[in-house]
């Protein structure tokens, strides 16, 4: 038997599902639906944003932006956002376009700013924090932003219930016991019960619910939501600020001064994310943090700030070049759709790694059919006979093992060295997915001595995203 707690919230679900949300909700149910099919294309996904001329409209938009697109070369059609930003990144954009466009078609309550700056600082944040450990950045980004999607929906729809809460926030009352005394239930409750009723996804879910918290995932979002809120509510040198930036360093394992930049660069780029997803004057409602001195950018030394990395002898530092990698992946859209063969088209995308990202080796080994051992398959850059046709079992290395179990690019600066697969110094992998399934992993290293740029870490996880495209439509 349903409590009385229970039936309000299920009023309130009823209520918000019977406004013009059920445009919303159903739109994102078949972006998800597609993009978590095993046999979903990119046809797939183009044609169900298309659907929707609005959504479809945005995505190329936010997809042309320097968010998304590393060298501004034009996009024209869902199909090219796909090829050029990835399957991912339309999807996550597709669902927070269909989030910011609903939420604010309501009766724009000063309140639902508030929320809404608060959900872009989480999702700056936690997406980084994503890309830094792990953790499925795309999806993180998505359940940050979603996770006070009961907040956000009800100050957009509420009318007389919304003013009372005010009133009583007004006069001191905590937010919780507001909503209440007013409502007879707390709005994280509708945040758990919308998720559910329009198939917000599981991982949002699972924050909502307290369920897998020592998920590396899980972590990430409630981390960016800890931060938006601290940086909200109190002042920069605090002491609970500062508790919570020791934590964060703790979590990333990084230094307390490379975090405390990191927080403020996530902050910065939550206004720029805002801005392109159309919610304008979001720094109004956003935290002002005090000037302080020195980058302390990650990877840096013990003062702080990033000490120049010194070129190894022999050897240049090569560097990501955006224009070139966009033009490899224009070339390598095209490849695809005139019907290059497997193998053509992986050459062309390790072409693209070496030239485009300017990295010093790369590697894509395939899972055999028992999915216990990796198997090279293709390889560019120096030493390329020495690993082509390498096979190792999956369980011999943790690193290997750790991205083929998560979606997001895993970087490491220095670790034990595993010749003839791994160089010993700075490297990324990404696992390779169709659908929910891993198939294979992708890698790149640097010279011993040059940490990877963000640019590069961007442009690899692109790469890893249409290698999908390649092993599940091009022929062998």
């Amino acid at each position: 038997m349903a409590t009385v707690k229970t039936e309000k919230v299920n009023k309130w679900r009823e209520h918000l599902s019977g406004s013009r949300l059920p445009v919303f909700s159903r739109t994102v149910r078949d972006v998800r639906t597609v993009a978590t099919s095993h046999v979903s294309s990119a046809d797939d996904l183009s044609d169900v944003i298309g659907q929707d001329a609005s959504m479809a409209a945005r995505v190329i938009q936010i997809a042309n932006s320097p968010l998304f697109n590393l060298q501004n070369r034009e996009i024209d059609t869902i199909s090219a956002a796909v090829v050029m930003v990835g399957f991912d990144a339309v999807r996550e954009i597709a669902i927070t376009v269909g989030v910011i466009e609903e939420m604010l078609k309501g009766s724009q309550h000063h309140r639902v700013g508030r929320h809404m700056a608060l959900a872009f600082h989480a999702a700056a944040q936690a997406r980084a924090f994503a890309r830094h450990c792990g953790g499925r950045p795309d999806e993180v980004f998505v359940a940050a932003l979603l996770r006070q999607v009961g907040e956000m929906a009800f100050w957009s729809r509420a009318g007389r219930e919304a003013n009372a809460i005010e009133m009583r926030l007004k006069q001191g009352m905590a937010h919780g016991d507001a909503e209440k005394e007013v409502l007879g239930f707390e709005l994280s409750e509708l945040s758990k019960g919308l998720a559910q009723d329009w198939h917000l996804g599981e991982l949002l879910g699972q924050v909502l619910g307290g369920i897998h918290v020592d998920d590396p995932a899980v972590q990430n979002v409630e981390l960016g939501h800890e931060v938006a809120r601290v940086l909200d509510e109190h002042e920069w040198r605090d002491r609970e600020t500062q508790e919570l930036l020791e934590r964060l360093a703790s979590h990333l394992n990084v230094k307390r001064d490379a975090v405390e930049q990191l927080v403020r660069d996530n902050l910065e780029e939550a206004a720029k994310i805002a801005d392109r997803f159309g919610v304008s004057k979001l720094e109004e409602e956003l935290p002002v943090l005090p000037a302080e001195p020195g980058s302390g950018q990650l990877g840096g030394n013990d003062e702080g700030g990033t000490a120049p990395t010194p070129e190894p002898p022999g050897e240049a530092i090569r560097q990501a070049d955006p224009e070139l990698l966009m033009r490899r992946l224009s070339e390598l859209a095209r490849a695809l759709e005139d019907g290059e063969t497997r193998d053509e088209l992986m050459q062309r995308l390790l072409l693209a790694m070496e030239d485009g990202i300017g990295c010093r080796r790369a590697w894509f080994a395939l899972l055999t059919p028992a999915r216990d051992k990796l198997a090279i398959k293709y390889a560019t850059g120096i030493d390329t006979e020495s690993v082509i046709g390498t096979i190792c079992k999956v369980g011999e290395h943790k690193l290997l093992a750790e991205v083929l179990e998560q979606t997001g690019v895993e970087v490491r600066q220095q670790f034990r060295q595993q010749a003839p697969l791994m160089c010993g110094g700075p490297c990324a992998v990404v696992g390779v997915r169709i659908g929910e399934r891993s198939v294979g992993v992708l890698y790149m290293e640097n010279v011993a001595a040059a940490d990877f740029t963000q640019v590069q870490i961007d442009g690899f996880r692109q790469l890893g995203q249409q290698i999908a495209l390649i092993l599940s439509q091009a022929s062998g």
